[in-house]
């Protein structure tokens, strides 16, 4: 997909209503971060004896684009969740908030470590 090619991985984080029949509406984008791999792979290839927490300022963090927000909205659109339960009844629950991860597979994360 686009965001592998750009190599992005981050986090989206969605609000969105439960409703009391488990289904998310009312879906927004909080926030939406993450950084090109290949920086991070860059760095932690001139510091292999430092941890990556210390990167974060050589890091650049960026918002993810690249079809990714949609993704997002999309995985949690076809998701189910449990909702909220008033008098043994359930309710809507009202932002409610969703973070999903997206990470780069292991086999594109390692090509990016021995370059």
């Amino acid at each position: 997909s686009e965001a592998i090619d750009a190599r992005l991985e981050g986090i989206v984080t969605l609000v969105i209503t439960v409703g009391a029949d488990g289904k998310a509406h009312d879906i927004r984008v909080k926030d939406s971060r993450g950084q090109h791999f290949e920086f991070a792979a860059s760095w932690i290839r001139r510091n292999p004896d430092r941890p990556f927490s210390e990167a974060a300022e050589d890091v650049k963090v960026q918002p993810l684009g690249h079809g990714l927000e949609e993704a997002a909205i999309q995985c949690v659109r076809d998701s189910s969740f449990n909702p909220g339960v008033q008098d043994g009844q359930p309710v809507e629950t009202q932002d409610f908030e969703v973070k999903v991860k997206f990470r780069l597979p292991d086999e594109v994360r390692a090509l990016e470590l021995r370059k």
